[in-house]
């Protein structure tokens, strides 16, 4: 295993669904696409084989990389939560992102 990606709160019936997180933990295999890959069947499989209309996750606002690619796959910043996390002695704010099947980007 070379990484996990996480989806949590699967509602049917609100047919959403909260991205909960992707880590790829040898460094060796950062930047080489293996985490969008993992992304996009993520997202295959719950807008088209769930059913599910939206999805959507919090980006620490300072993890450029993370939301870039997210940004990539079709989510769209819905607003930002200010200080919301309290990490190495400082507020952080937070990115609230999410992606509509019928916006969702599978290049």
């Amino acid at each position: 295993m070379i990484g996990f990606l996480r989806v949590r709160d699967i509602d049917l019936r609100n047919r959403k669904a909260e991205w909960a997180g992707i880590v790829i933990g040898r460094k060796d295999l950062w930047g080489l696409g293996l985490g969008e890959e993992a992304a996009r069947l993520m997202l295959d499989h719950l807008f088209f084989q769930i059913g599910v209309h939206r999805v959507y996750g919090y980006w620490l606002e300072s993890h450029y990389a993370s939301i870039r690619m997210a940004e990539k796959l079709g989510f769209r910043q819905e607003g930002i939560l200010r200080d919301s996390v309290f990490k190495n002695g400082e507020f952080i704010n937070v990115a609230v992102l999410s992606v509509l099947s019928s916006e969702y980007i599978n290049v």
